[in-house]
């Protein structure tokens, strides 16, 4: 008996000292939620530039990484593009022997012989 009312004491003391761990950890919490706050009313209120800035780097910070990607899209648009460009100057050029060993036998056809 004396062993669960031990225990059941103990049992206490632990819920007891968690209970002011968590206590404590919520008055900091609600320290730091009165100084966001107040800085967000000096914000709306005093017309304090900070929030325009933040929105500014942030927009400013979207648009390098757009720009980034469009650059390399472009970049990769380009060499495929180089790519066909050299595929159809070695068709050209092959469609050009071609058409001169074609003509070399109606010229022989053309000579009497």
């Amino acid at each position: 008996m004396q062993s669960e009312t031990a225990k059941h004491t103990e049992d206490e003391n632990d819920i007891v000292t968690e209970m002011k761990i968590i206590n404590t950890k919520l008055e900091k919490l609600d320290t730091s939620m009165n100084i966001v706050n107040k800085r967000l009313e000096n914000v709306i209120i005093k017309g304090d530039g900070t929030l325009h800035k933040t929105i500014k780097d942030l927009f400013a910070e979207m648009k390098d990484d757009l720009l980034k990607y469009v650059v390399k899209n472009v970049e990769i648009l380009e060499g495929r593009l180089f790519e066909k460009e050299q595929g159809m100057d070695k068709l050209r050029a092959q469609s050009q022997i071609l058409e001169t060993e074609n003509k070399k036998p109606e010229r022989n056809e053309r000579e009497p012989s």
